[in-house]
């Protein structure tokens, strides 16, 4: 009976944190349902794909407004425990620095059982001299995998 309630719990847990599979922030909309606003980047993404044979695809991407200005793009593959300890640790993980104005990493990672998985994408935007101008975030949709 406890690892029920134990189960349910952690299901209610990991929905409370559950964004869709393509979720964006757009720092350009005057959407006032969005609130958070971006000066250097438009938007950034990230999705999971559960593929055969116990992969996960993860992508990550943005673009960004300010062609002079450096960017590192993270894509981290997240998992869960799904007993329900402990919280979001990073399992694997990807980057790319560049200057380009968009980016996008897809990475293929193998992912056990017995966890529940999401993708998260990071963009660090820096200036020529190195100092971070602005950062965004965005989680995909989570992925159960029993």
């Amino acid at each position: 009976m406890k690892k029920i309630i134990s189960f349910f719990m952690v299901i209610v847990l990991m929905l409370s944190f559950a964004m869709p599979a393509f979720a964006a922030e757009n720092g350009a909309s005057d959407d006032e349902d969005n609130p958070t606003r971006y000066q250097y980047v438009d938007v950034v993404s990230a999705a999971a794909v559960k593929k055969s044979f116990g992969f996960i695809l993860c992508n990550s991407s943005y673009n960004c407004v300010s062609p002079n200005t450096t960017k590192v793009l993270y894509c981290y593959l997240q998992r869960v425990d799904l007993n329900g300890s402990g919280g979001w640790v990073n399992y694997k993980s990807a980057s790319v620095t560049t200057t380009d104005v968009n980016e996008i990493i897809e990475k293929t990672w193998f992912a056990p059982s017995g966890y529940a998985y999401r993708t998260y994408t990071l963009v660090v935007i820096k200036n020529s001299a190195g100092a971070t101008l602005e950062t965004a975030s965005v989680t995909s949709h989570v992925i159960y995998k029993y």
